[in-house]
């Protein structure tokens, strides 16, 4: 199925251009959420002048894996789109699910639990974003939650109608000031590894700025990208087989990126964007190389 969504995906991008474009926020390219379930109800990652805490979560649990971020994602789109807090996610559970791309299956073990219990921990975690402005020296600290409200009955799982959710007006504020683009088809391949969709994100983002050929090591990339994997020799080389490997899957898509790959490390050389400017995208694009030196400037 991997193979076949790939394969699919990468004779869509010699025929058309990229016209599904969706968005995520800076914390999801700067400090990655979790990719495997955390115990105990606290989650920091910190890399360079940026740090993710969550706290709290649903019954304990807080989001991590995919779901989380496609989650994200398409609420960022909706309210970038909308240019509205209020956002409706559709007439049940699996109607929602399905707008994401997410087969619906039931059971204990099936998709349909198992995103409902994402959907509640990112909506009931407590956020704290904080980075270093590299000019002024100053620590800026961003505390907020996604969602004000969440509306939907519980009753029965397919019992969601027409949900809403009311964004956070310091999240709204956050996205609709940075948004940046990257491309929707390649979620829905991606989806089936979180470090993937990841480091799709941060690609994009960080070949939207550099100028020359930038190395990053792995230790590097274990900080930002490495929760999970302990700082033991075997944890630092786990991290390194499986970042590779996802690594290669987001390039055989994402083929216009020069990326070298090293015993010790990756280095990106300036490529495109995975959004190019195209005709109606050229205002966007502009705007988010503007927004990206901005940024990288701080």
């Amino acid at each position: 199925m991997k193979k076949d969504k790939l394969l699919e995906y990468v004779t869509h991008c010699y025929t058309d251009e990229i016209t599904d474009i969706h968005f995520v926020c800076r914390m999801m390219i700067t400090s990655a959420l979790p990719h495997s379930k955390v115990d105990g109800n606290s989650y920091k990652r910190t890399s360079g002048n940026y740090a993710l805490a969550i706290t709290n979560g649903y019954d304990g649990v807080l989001p991590y894996g995919s779901y989380p971020r496609v989650i994200l994602s398409w609420i960022i789109t909706e309210a970038i789109r909308t240019k509205s807090r209020e956002i409706y996610l559709g007439e049940s559970l699996s109607d929602f699910m399905r707008q994401l791309g997410i087969s619906v299956t039931g059971g204990k073990t099936g998709s349909f639990s198992r995103f409902k219990q994402q959907f509640l921990g990112l909506m009931t975690s407590n956020i704290t974003y904080t980075f270093t402005d590299a000019r002024s020296k100053k620590i800026i600290v961003i505390n907020f939650h996604v969602a004000d409200a969440v509306k939907f009955s519980s009753d029965n799982h397919e019992d969601f109608f027409k949900a809403k959710i009311i964004l956070d007006e310091i999240f709204f504020n956050e996205v609709i000031k940075y948004p940046i683009p990257v491309d929707k088809k390649a979620i829905n391949v991606l989806m089936c590894s979180s470090l993937a969709l990841d480091i799709y994100f941060w690609l994009t983002y960080k070949m939207s700025y550099i100028k020359e050929e930038t190395k990053i090591s792995f230790d590097s990339l274990k900080t930002q990208f490495g929760f999970g994997y302990n700082d033991t020799k075997q944890g630092k080389y786990e991290f390194r087989r499986k970042f590779i490997c996802q690594l290669k899957f987001v390039l055989a898509l994402y083929n216009i990126a020069r990326v070298n790959i090293y015993e010790d490390g990756i280095s990106l050389c300036p490529s495109p964007t995975h959004i190019r400017q195209k005709n109606n995208n050229s205002i966007l694009q502009d705007r988010f190389i503007r927004y990206n030196r901005k940024l990288n400037n701080q």
